[in-house]
């Protein structure tokens, strides 16, 4: 670490998360993680990076240890026929010499977890806009909703129902426009 004027850096971060209440080792073992994780998500396809549910790198007697959790056995099949190039590029990118490299397909409530997945808008736009019901299909729509009985249900149906095959009729158009 940096020294300016005789006192280091590190020693005051590490004074100032416990001023604030923390714990210096869980902020070390977060900031690692972290590493580990930006690492991964540089060396490893976009695809594979997706579906990885957790990855590590372990220190053990033989040295430094990777382990990835994928969700799926294609991803598991990917990384093992990658596992030498992986290793390599640990080693030349970041000075990480793994020594094994351990693919394990996750299980459980573990399975459905991603951290490198971030929420966002979809890739796409639907760019159509709802045309309204033609009168043959509002007359079917009425015909199949007056076997309802409760009112306040109908007119909710009627709602959804309409709405729906209004976008639908759009896309239709859209569609046939595009043709």
């Amino acid at each position: 670490m940096r020294r300016m004027q005789g006192v280091s850096l590190s020693r005051e971060m590490e004074r100032a998360i416990v001023a604030m209440g923390g714990d210096v080792d869980r902020v070390r073992i977060d900031r690692r993680a972290a590493q580990v994780r930006a690492m991964w998500a540089d060396i490893v396809d976009d695809s594979i990076v997706r579906h990885t549910n957790a990855v590590f790198i372990k220190r053990t007697e033989a040295g430094k240890e990777l382990i990835a959790y994928v969700d799926e056995s294609i991803y598991a099949a990917e990384l093992n026929a990658r596992r030498e190039l992986i290793k390599l590029q640990f080693l030349r990118r970041y000075g990480e010499e793994i020594v094994t490299f351990k693919i394990l397909i996750s299980r459980g409530r573990y399975k459905h977890v991603y951290p490198f997945v971030r929420e966002s808008e979809p890739d796409y736009e639907e760019a159509c806009v709802p045309e309204p019901l033609q009168e043959g299909q509002r007359a079917a729509l009425l015909a199949a909703l007056d076997k309802v009985d409760n009112p306040e249900l109908r007119k909710s149906l009627e709602r959804a129902a309409s709405a729906d095959m209004a976008w639908k009729n759009g896309v239709k158009a859209k569609n046939d426009r595009e043709v």
